[in-house]
């Protein structure tokens, strides 16, 4: 079985942008400022399942943490924390 596809990136914008792809290839788009407590979501099937939608986001924001944080130690939990959020993304 095929795992999902998740992919992290922040815009020129500095939006940040998260998008997850399932096996048989339908695809969820979330977009938003780090600071949005809820993203953007783009149309598809995939935008009704809000569980998939909250940990996209917590899993997009966490990295976005990740790599901002001033603190080495804070960047660190940062990756753990997201982390945990896509391995449920991965089907």
């Amino acid at each position: 079985m095929s795992k999902s596809q998740v992919l992290f990136r922040v815009l020129d914008t500095g939006r940040i942008q998260c998008d997850v792809v399932s096996p048989k290839g339908y695809k969820l788009t979330l977009s938003g400022s780090h600071t949005d407590a809820e993203p953007e979501v783009g149309q598809g099937i995939l935008g009704e399942n809000q569980s998939l939608i909250s940990n996209a986001w917590a899993y997009a924001l966490s990295r976005h943490a990740a790599v901002n944080l001033p603190d080495e130690d804070q960047q660190k939990a940062a990756d753990k924390r997201a982390k945990g959020f896509r391995r449920p993304l991965n089907g």
